[in-house]
């Protein structure tokens, strides 16, 4: 079967954002990605893997691995061709500071790897886009005595 040649890697697979990714590529016809590479802390739960699936798991944690080992991991499921990133891995924190430099090192931890891994087989003439997905949960920011009457509506329905 002849495909174009699309690798996805997915930064934070086994959250809402990362799971629906999985499952929009892999409604995708089959021709159009060669690979799709989920990476989460946890193994990915509730995915059917078979042998036409595309579909590779790897379980790693991106503040406790290095990116030397990330990157080996990345390349034996043929991470060294990966065209598109999708980043959606994330750690709640209660202190905004804490979350912000938390979630920064997670960030330059991903793009450290796919450079490494990418430009190791010198392949970085084929990577085409990388998607980060942007801001974080405000449940409590969210409330209304913190932004204002305009929001009183959605605040209302956010459970403390």
């Amino acid at each position: 079967m002849e495909t174009n040649g699309k690798t996805a890697c997915i930064f934070g697979a086994n959250g809402v954002s990362g799971t629906a990714m999985i499952e929009a590529l892999l409604k995708e016809p089959v021709s159009e990605w060669k690979s799709i590479i989920a990476l989460s802390r946890r193994p990915l739960q509730g995915t059917d893997f078979h042998n036409d699936n595309p579909l590779h798991s790897l379980s790693a944690d991106l503040l406790e691995t290095d990116v030397d080992t990330l990157s080996d991991q990345l390349r034996k499921v043929n991470g060294h061709e990966i065209t598109h990133v999708y980043f959606y891995a994330y750690i709640e924190k209660q202190d905004e500071t804490e979350l912000v430099n938390v979630n920064r090192e997670l960030l330059k931890r991903a793009l450290d790897v796919i450079v490494k891994t990418v430009q190791a087989e010198k392949n970085q003439g084929n990577f085409q886009s990388f998607a980060l997905q942007t801001g974080y949960k405000i449940k409590e920011q969210l409330r209304s005595d913190r932004i204002g009457s305009k929001a009183s509506g959605i605040a209302g329905r956010i459970p403390k």
